[in-house]
């Protein structure tokens, strides 16, 4: 038994949750890594087909795509706006259950942006 009182599980099935969360982690760390590199094949591959993405944008916006290429894409497009960035997640809170899984990562994502003066509709303003 577990300092809990909970059963503690055989070995084979720790080690099949360990093998789960890391192999979760790693597209975490991929995830991140297609962002900043701009790169939508690396975004798509993160995702399944039927993959659903939500994130809050800040100021109450929240973003939603379906499906892995869709969201490769529109995430790449989006991200390219700007001109650098560097995301650094932490703490992923993994949840497994039989042969699918939720994660939930909160990450600091560092912009860089370029200030025009024009009033052009494709001007990106940072503040």
């Amino acid at each position: 038994m577990s300092q809990d009182n909970r059963p503690t599980p055989p070995r084979d099935e720790k080690i099949a949750r360990w093998l789960a969360h890391s192999e979760i982690r790693a597209v975490v760390e991929r995830y991140f890594y297609g962002l900043d590199a701009r790169d939508a094949q690396a975004l798509s591959a993160c995702f399944t087909p039927d993959a659903y993405y939500e994130a809050n944008t800040g100021g109450g916006r929240r973003i939603v795509f379906e499906g892995a290429e869709a969201i490769g894409t529109t995430l790449a497009r989006l991200i390219g706006r700007f001109e650098a960035s560097l995301h650094q997640g932490s703490n992923p809170a993994i949840t497994v259950e039989g042969d699918s899984a939720q994660v939930d990562v909160f990450a600091i994502a560092r912009m860089v942006c370029l200030l025009y003066t024009s009033d052009a509709a494709d001007d990106l303003l940072c503040v």
